[in-house]
């Protein structure tokens, strides 16, 4: 009985490598975001905020940020979404913000917090997927 199990181990060990060839290859997605300040406040009260995105070529990026601001005890926030299409280069992205709670925005201290989602497929129909996330305390300038 011995010898069969050595057997049945050593055939099953040198199956191994032609598994590992023959199942679908894994891509390693990867992500970077980056708030960058300062904002830039537009004439019209929106806030252009400026943000980094490094990810694997060919993977997709779902990006989302929100800014918030209390100026006198009276709050303002807003948000927005973008998609994008990795390059594996560093992407600058903007967004521009508009208060949907609350008084315009205005110069001054601001909070602004994002995250981004990438995904690529891999194998037969499959995603790999992984996140990164960014909050600054930023200044708000014309």
């Amino acid at each position: 009985m011995k010898p069969l199990r050595t057997a049945l181990a050593a055939s099953a060990l040198a199956l191994v490598p032609v598994i590992g060839l023959a199942s679908p290859a894994h891509a390693q997605v990867s992500v970077d975001f980056d708030i960058i300040g300062p904002a830039t406040l537009q004439p019209n009260g929106t806030v252009r905020l400026v943000t980094n995105l490094r990810c694997t070529a060919g993977a997709d990026a779902s990006l989302f940020v929100s800014l918030q601001q209390v100026r006198r005890g009276v709050q303002s926030a807003g948000g927005g979404f973008q998609a994008a299409d990795c390059t594996g280069g560093i992407q600058e992205l903007v967004f521009v913000l508009s208060s949907s709670e609350g008084p315009d925005f205005s110069t001054g201290r601001a909070y602004a917090q994002g995250s981004a989602s990438v995904c690529i497929q891999v194998g037969d129909g499959g995603f790999e997927c992984e996140g990164d996330s960014d909050e600054e305390l930023i200044r708000v300038r014309r």
